[in-house]
């Protein structure tokens, strides 16, 4: 069963909404205007908007049937809504034949005015596996377009262009102060990140995509490239250890 949990910040302004299902991101409003489109299901089946949390892996894997791990579409354990503004859940990763480990995820969300901030931790439980954890985690926003032709994402705090596209797809190194400002037509957003930045020595990437460009692009944080998980370049969980990702993305309305 899916539920769902509206967070409201202090000036009663600015409001998320998260989802059971993997605590997920289903909408994120300032001042009434979506700055991550609207979550959905597509005629198709696909399911598009809001933010979900890439668990155990980012982009595909045949250790998976979908996309982007199975965190998404795990119901919680467990959660506390702390306040009006603030929720924590936690969601547990059974070992599988195509994936043997035993993962836990604590999930958190907190709303401020204008801003919000969303916390990943991932932690390997004891299992029977005595290989490493193969993971590569990340966070997956679609953030609203307002039919702009491109939009453009800069560095902070210089302002350098870092990307301009439209529908296309692709990856590039965080590098800077590990935050980045996102250019939109009436508002924009600056993205910054904790753990992020050469997190256990791995360099952290930017994935840039949309299949619907006029409608939202999809500005993904990702703990190093997609393409070395499960190889023996990617990053490994042992027994005990946790890795924790946080990112907040703050609103500043133009008009």
């Amino acid at each position: 069963m899916e539920n769902h949990y509206v967070l409201t910040s202090k000036d009663e302004k600015t409001k998320s909404i998260i989802s059971s299902l993997g605590g997920t991101i289903q909408n994120f409003l300032v001042d009434g205007n979506n700055i991550l489109f609207p979550y959905h299901t597509t005629p198709e089946g696909n399911i598009r908007g809001g933010c979900h949390m890439c668990a155990p892996c980012f982009g595909t894997s045949p250790r998976f049937p979908k996309k982007h791990g199975v965190l998404r579409d795990i119901s919680m354990y467990s959660v506390q809504k702390y306040a009006p503004n603030s929720i924590s859940m936690e969601f547990e990763q059974l070992p599988t034949e195509k994936y043997p480990w035993h993962l836990w995820y604590n999930t958190d969300v907190t709303v401020k005015d204008n801003e919000m901030t969303t916390t990943l931790r991932t932690y390997r439980l004891k299992d029977n596996n005595k290989e490493k954890a193969p993971i590569n985690i990340g966070f997956h926003p679609y953030f609203a377009n307002e039919g702009a032709k491109y939009v453009e994402v800069m560095e902070f705090p210089t302002g350098k262009t870092q990307w301009i596209f439209s529908k296309e797809a692709r990856s590039a190194p965080l590098d800077g102060k590990g935050a980045i400002f996102i250019e939109m037509p009436r508002w924009r957003v600056l993205m910054y990140f904790n753990s992020f930045i050469e997190i256990n020595g791995y360099r952290s990437r930017m994935v840039l995509w949309s299949d619907d460009p006029k409608k939202y692009t999809c500005i993904e944080p990702i703990m190093y490239d997609y393409n070395l998980f499960d190889t023996k370049e990617g990053c490994f969980l042992n027994v005990g250890d946790v890795i924790i990702l946080s990112m907040t993305l703050r609103v500043e309305m133009k008009t």
